[in-house]
């Protein structure tokens, strides 16, 4: 019979709730950046802002300025506001 030899695991980062809100807060920060990538000014979209609604792109922040990640979008009722990239959805053309 072969001799079992002790195995050893390499140490594994704690999972706490500071270390995997950190990790989510990073991951969603990169889907608003890849998200507002791929918006332009002027586009129609849907977004979730209490509830799913429909609204213009107003301004997209370059990827240099405290905002980016965010897009501003003009709504006829509730006016302009802030939403996070990837609660934004673009409209699709029939």
């Amino acid at each position: 019979m072969a001799r079992m030899t002790r195995r050893t695991q390499e140490p594994q980062e704690p999972q706490t709730d500071a270390v995997v809100g950190r990790d989510l807060q990073a991951r969603y920060q990169r889907q608003n950046e890849a998200m507002v990538d791929t918006l332009t000014e002027g586009e129609a979209v849907t977004y979730y802002d209490d509830g799913w609604r429909y609204g213009h792109i107003e301004s997209v922040p370059a990827a240099d300025e405290k905002k980016y990640g965010q897009v501003r979008i003009v709504h006829a009722q509730t006016g302009r506001v802030w939403v996070a990239g990837r609660d934004v959805r673009k409209m699709k053309e029939v």
